[in-house]
């Protein structure tokens, strides 16, 4: 195949028109549209799944980190010096 068959074949395939589904069917589909109130339903169910999972990740992911942070902090590890403590009562 050269390059003018190529050319003329794609021009052919491009001015061809789409084939339609049979009118039946689309219209079988459409009215199954229409009629399908659980589409809604598994919908909202999805998303509010959706959401928290989303949720729950964050909430955890913000424990890790601060475990982790916290795991990692010497600021508590020995009491602040307290004067009051070391000279004893004043008189």
């Amino acid at each position: 195949m050269n390059d003018q068959e190529l050319d003329q074949m794609l021009r052919r395939a491009a001015t061809v028109m789409p084939a339609q589904a049979p009118a039946s069917v689309q219209d079988a589909v459409m009215a199954r549209v229409r009629t399908d109130t659980g589409r809604e339903a598994r919908w909202r169910s999805f998303v509010r799944w959706l959401l928290l999972l989303a949720v729950g990740a964050a909430i955890a992911t913000a424990c890790v980190i601060g475990y982790a942070r916290a795991s990692r902090d010497a600021t508590h590890n020995t009491p602040p010096p307290m004067d009051l403590f070391r000279e004893g009562l004043p008189r």
